[in-house]
C-alpha cells in the first residue's frame, strides 16, 4: 500500500495533488519541528485530507535534549492531532535525526550517545502510548547501526519501525513502514516536485482507548501471574523508573507508583497479557481481644452467675401459678 509524507517543504495544495491522482492511500504530515510551533502548512495540508477523505497520520521532528523535553514533543504532537478531530490510521512517528544532534550539541554541548538517544526516543513513545495512540520511530540504517541496536527493538516490540532506505527493491529488514525513494512525484503521485514516498508493510491501527491510571494518588502495584522472562522485562522496566520491585512466584509487588508511571507499566501489561492491580497492604494482627466489650468467657459467666436465681425474686413461681388456676376452677364450680 502506497502513501506520502509531507511537510513544509512541500506546496500547500500537495495533498489536493496527490488526491487527483487517486495512488496514494495515506498521507504522513510533519506536525511540527520541536515542541512549540505547528508546521506552516498544517491547517491547509489537515483540511485537504479531510476533505479528500485520505488516511493519515504524523510525525514530530523532534530537537529534545532529554527526556522531559521528549515527553513535551509528544504531547504537542497529540494535541495537534486532535486539534483536527481525526483519529491516525498509522501511527504517531518520533523523527530525532542528524539535525537533533547537531542542535543539542550546538546549543547545549550535548553529545548524541546511543543510550541519550534511546531513554530520548523512549519517553516520546510511551507518552504517546499513554494518550492512547500507537507509537513508531522513523529513522535510516546509520541511526540502527549507531543508536537503535537489536536489543532496543527486542525491549519495544511495540514500537513500528518507519525505515528511512532509498535505492534499494525492497527493504533490508522488517519494518512497519519503508521510505523507499524521496524524489519527484508528478508520475505516481501527482505531485509536481520532491516528495518522500512509502510503502506500508503494517496494518492500520486499531483505535485505542486512553490509559487510565489505577489511582491519582501514588499506590503499590500488584501484578501477575506471568511466565519468568516477562517478569523479568517489566522488573527491569520498574527499575528503570526508580520503582523498586519485588519478585515473588511469577507476581511482581511493586513501590509507590505515580500515575504516570502506573499508566506505563499498565500499557506494558496489557499489550503482555499480564493482570494487575493496586496492591493492599496485609492488616497485621494485634493480639487485642475483639471480642465485644459486654461479652465474658463462658468460664467467667458461669462464675458470675453462681448462686444467682434464674428467675426474678418478684415473680410467681410455677406452684404458685398452678395452685391459683385450680382455685379459679373450683371457685367457678361450686360458686363460692
Amino acid at each position: 500500500m502506497y502513501g506520502v509524507d509531507i511537510s513544509a517543504h512541500q506546496a500547500a495544495d500537495a495533498v489536493k495533488q496527490i488526491a487527483a491522482k487517486g495512488k496514494a492511500s495515506f498521507v504522513i504530515t510533519r506536525n511540527s519541528s520541536g515542541s512549540y510551533t505547528p508546521d506552516s502548512d498544517l491547517d491547509a495540508f489537515m483540511a485537504d485530507i479531510n476533505r479528500y477523505g485520505l488516511k493519515n497520520s504524523a510525525y514530530l521532528a523532534s530537537y529534545a535534549k532529554d527526556e522531559a523535553e521528549a515527553a513535551e514533543e509528544a504531547d504537542f504532537l497529540v494535541s495537534l492531532v486532535e486539534k483536527y478531530g481525526n483519529r491516525p490510521e498509522l501511527p504517531l512517528f518520533f523523527d530525532w535525526e542528524y539535525f537533533s544532534a547537531d542542535y543539542i550539541k550546538r546549543q547545549f554541548g550535548i553529545l548524541a550517545t546511543k543510550d541519550l538517544v534511546q531513554k530520548i526516543t523512549v519517553a516520546f513513545c510511551e507518552r504517546i502510548k499513554q494518550r492512547g495512540y500507537t507509537a513508531g520511530v522513523y529513522c535510516n540504517l546509520d541511526f540502527i547501526q549507531r543508536f537503535y541496536t537489536p536489543e532496543f527493538w527486542a525491549a519495544h516490540p511495540d514500537y513500528k519501525l518507519w525505515y528511512a532506505r532509498p535505492g534499494l527493491a525492497q527493504p533490508d529488514r522488517e519494518c512497519y513502514l519503508w521510505q523507499y525513494a524521496s524524489n519527484n512525484g508528478l508520475a505516481d503521485f501527482g505531485y509536481n516536485g520532491d516528495i518522500d514516498k512509502n510503502i506500508l508493510y503494517g496494518e492500520f491501527v486499531e483505535e485505542i482507548e486512553p490509559m487510565k491510571p489505577l489511582s491519582s494518588e501514588p499506590v503499590r502495584m500488584y501484578i501477575g501471574f506471568a511466565s519468568p522472562g516477562d517478569i523479568h522485562t517489566l522488573t527491569v522496566k520498574l527499575e528503570g523508573l526508580g520503582i523498586p520491585a519485588q519478585e515473588q512466584d511469577g507476581y511482581i509487588i511493586t513501590g509507590y507508583m505515580s500515575s504516570g508511571d502506573q499508566c506505563y507499566i499498565m500499557t506494558d501489561c496489557h499489550r503482555l497479557g499480564i493482570p494487575y492491580e493496586i496492591y493492599e497492604e496485609p492488616e497485621e494482627e494485634s493480639g487485642e481481644d475483639n471480642r465485644p466489650e459486654n461479652t465474658q468467657p463462658e468460664d467467667e459467666q458461669e462464675q458470675a452467675g453462681e448462686g444467682e436465681s434464674p428467675a426474678n425474686e418478684n415473680s410467681p413461681g410455677l406452684l404458685e401459678l398452678l395452685i391459683k388456676a385450680i382455685f379459679e376452677f373450683l371457685k367457678g364450680v361450686f360458686k363460692v
